[in-house]
């Protein structure tokens, strides 16, 4: 416009401004990320048509589901700033749903970090024929400060990310669909993050998937959380490949914080954390590669792998294998009604799940120290627990660091 980007929008990843001069056709190209990375234009109803066309290419060849990175950012309007949540998007997935997927047996999730709960239910409706679940973020701001910057961690409010958690189970009671996950590409490693990585790593490990698990909704376990992998600090910022992580680094610096105080901040956030390579076995590279891996290799790849994991029937891979089997197995997990057990301390997470006659109560506790909780004064039978022994008399009961367990309730 006159020779000026249209408007003053600014990219998350390069830091600077997110229109793009052309220079072969004299327009300016909009990348809200990488200048690789270029914003389509989901108005123009034949860009449509061809996504439409190229998703149905995929799937006649046999694959069984999307993960749709960002996708409540496809409606955007850029010259008006809108760019969650466009007044067109549910018009698009519906579209897309009819177009593509519809009549197939077929999963789909999409990445909505602006969704509530409310939201949630609105793209997962079946009747509303659009996505099967979407992944929303509201429970991971349970460590940040509000409005604060990505690397502004303060201790994790136990209440806050239970409200969150809670909300979606009440919310999705009876419509839509929820997805349950603690971790992915772009967030921290999960027990470094909301559990422990010394003593506690392996136990509060368990604890997590556990009280993940018992909630309703699918579970993504991202690739390494099930043998505890831990996030991997670095020293340097030449050892850093996450493209936002860098431009940060530079701002930072930029700002006046020294070279370590800057890593500092980066450590806490770098997605390189959860990006590391898969820790195989204790061989060289951890058993990734026999080249050069595009990430070091986290130094605690000799205990932690999954050749370890595996061999040790009490690990943090056999407590998943359970809780796999056990969702697959158990329609209390599947169906049953979501009960919150609030008049318990705000460390410990419980609830109950109960269907037909069944009723399972899932308790763990977040912290690492011993506490003081009562729990229904029932007579239980232990399905999974992380400890070798469980609470076999309900009632007043002291929770052990990062104890949790799933029991029947009779």
């Amino acid at each position: 416009v006159d020779g000026h980007a249209p408007n003053d929008l600014t990219s998350g990843f390069s830091g600077g401004s997110a229109w793009e001069l052309d220079e072969l056709t004299g327009q300016y190209f909009l990348h809200l990320f990488s200048k690789k990375q270029i914003d389509l234009n989901w108005q123009n109803p034949d860009l449509r048509r061809a996504i439409y066309r190229m998703m149905n290419f995929w799937i006649d060849k046999g694959i069984e589901g999307f993960r749709m990175d960002v996708i409540d950012m496809i409606a955007k309007e850029p010259r008006a700033k809108i760019l969650v949540n466009g007044p067109h998007l549910h018009e698009y997935l519906h579209e897309m749903n009819r177009q593509t997927w519809r009549n197939r047996d077929f999963l789909t999730v999409g990445e909505a970090w602006s969704a509530s709960p409310e939201d949630a239910r609105q793209y997962s409706d079946e009747q509303r024929e659009e996505l099967s679940m979407v992944f929303q973020f509201g429970h991971l701001w349970a460590d940040r400060q509000v409005g604060g910057e990505k690397w502004e961690q303060r201790p994790l409010d136990v209440a806050q990310l239970k409200q969150a958690l809670y909300a979606c189970q009440t919310t999705m009671a009876t419509h839509g669909w929820n997805s349950l996950f603690w971790s992915n590409h772009d967030l921290p490693r999960a027990v470094s993050r909301f559990g422990a990585t010394g003593q506690y790593r392996e136990l509060s490990a368990k604890m997590l998937a556990i009280a993940l698990h018992g909630l309703k909704g699918t579970p993504f376990v991202y690739q390494g959380e099930e043998i505890g992998m831990t996030d991997c600090p670095v020293a340097t910022i030449d050892q850093v490949n996450d493209v936002e992580a860098r431009t940060i680094y530079r701002q930072l610096r930029a700002q006046g914080d020294d070279a370590g105080t800057a890593m500092q901040k980066i450590n806490i956030f770098n997605r390189d954390n959860a990006r590391t390579p898969m820790q195989w076995t204790a061989k060289q590279h951890a058993g990734f590669t026999t080249g050069k891996p595009w990430l070091a290799i986290n130094a605690n790849y000799p205990r932690i792998n999954v050749a370890a994991a595996q061999a040790d029937h009490q690990s943090i891979w056999w407590t998943y294998q359970r809780l796999i089997r056990l969702r697959k197995q158990s329609a209390v997990l599947q169906q049953g009604e979501f009960t919150e057990l609030s008049a318990v301390p705000a460390p410990i997470v419980a609830y109950t799940r109960t269907w037909q006659q069944t009723q399972w109560l899932i308790c763990a506790n977040f912290a690492d120290t011993l506490i003081t909780v009562d729990l229904p004064k029932r007579a239980s039978e232990l399905i999974i627990s992380n400890y070798q022994d469980y609470p076999e008399q309900l009632g007043r009961v002291v929770l052990r660091p990062y104890e949790a367990f799933i029991l029947a309730l009779s």
